[in-house]
């Protein structure tokens, strides 16, 4: 008996024509540190007066959910390709420099592209991946403590006309971590000193299904996008809390910086929320030494620049993601 083992995981996907019409051919992989995409169904019991027993059933929807979560990469476009499943427009532009390198610019859109994910369980012993069409990207969750990389969590939604394929030779991207140590934050272009930090895209999806048929027919938002976050920083006077006490709008800039390109031109990861205001922000006093206070805030389209709620600006060596 050959044991299936989680050691060989790999997640790729391509961008559908049509939603629900798989892409069987990925165009990109990821590596992960783990992927709970599953289709559900089942069924519903309908019982009646006959008996205790129930005898009859109508069969539940078929959906496909579960979450990605992967570590944030400088390079390639793996990482930049899931954040942008999950806001929805990105370009790219080659900057002054002539290093060969390039920046790409996220930013949320109202319309997401459907992908197909395959995912290959194991090292070869089912020696079939799990192929879900009509997926997209319904939240995405980034973090960021002390001594760790960027972590990211991918909410997947999907049509639920899952099926086993034969595995794809699997092409893993370059990789370079997107750490703690990289970062420096400015609020309204204030340097400031953050020990963690949570950035939550909630895209409201909702998975339609009509009758007729068990497999969705849309996978479309149900109300407004919620973006909100949440920053740490030890008390400091009161400059952060009276941000919060004021309602002040808040710019919050997160630069990652990672190794050199060439000249003087370096690998970067900017998220930009230019229209915060704090939700909270009185600490907890549990402690004799140092107060930490915790500031959650919910982000608001900024009108001035048409920047969204949040951007997300990367700059590496890759054309295209």
């Amino acid at each position: 008996m050959t044991i299936s083992k989680g050691v060989g995981l790999a997640i790729g996907w391509g961008v559908e024509s049509t939603y629900g019409t798989p892409n069987a051919t990925p165009t990109a992989w990821t590596e992960a540190v783990s992927c709970g995409i599953k289709q559900t169904g089942g069924a519903n019991g309908t019982p009646t007066l006959r008996t205790r027993s129930i005898r009859h059933y109508a069969p539940k929807k078929l959906v496909t959910e579960g979450p990605i979560e992967a570590i944030g990469s400088y390079k390639g476009a793996s990482f930049l390709g899931l954040l942008k499943m999950g806001m929805g427009a990105s370009s790219s532009s080659t900057p002054a420099g002539a290093q060969s390198e390039y920046t790409h610019t996220l930013t949320l859109a109202d319309a997401l592209s459907a992908y197909t994910f395959e995912v290959k369980p194991d090292s070869g012993e089912l020696a079939k991946s799990l192929q879900f069409p009509g997926c997209k990207v319904g939240k995405i969750s980034l973090s960021v403590e002390q001594e760790d990389a960027l972590r990211a969590t991918f909410d997947i939604t999907g049509d639920g006309n899952m099926t086993e394929v034969t595995s794809t030779t699997v092409t893993y991207p370059t990789h370079e971590n997107i750490n703690w140590d990289d970062v420096a934050c400015t609020i309204n272009t204030v340097a400031t000193k953050i020990h963690s930090f949570s950035l939550d895209i909630d895209n409201a999806l909702e998975v339609s299904t009509p009758l007729g048929q068990l497999d969705a027919q849309a996978n479309e938002p149900k109300s407004e996008r919620k973006v909100s976050g949440q920053i740490s920083v030890i008390l400091d006077g009161n400059t952060q809390m009276a941000l919060f006490q004021g309602m002040t709008e808040a710019n919050i800039v997160l630069t990652f910086t990672g190794s050199l390109i060439g000249g003087a031109i370096y690998h970067t990861f900017i998220i930009r929320i230019p229209r915060a205001v704090f939700t909270g922000g009185t600490p907890d006093i549990n402690t004799d030494g140092p107060l930490m206070l915790e500031m959650p805030f919910d982000a608001y389209y900024d009108v001035a620049n048409t920047l969204g709620e949040v951007q997300i600006t990367a700059t590496n060596t890759t054309a295209t993601i």
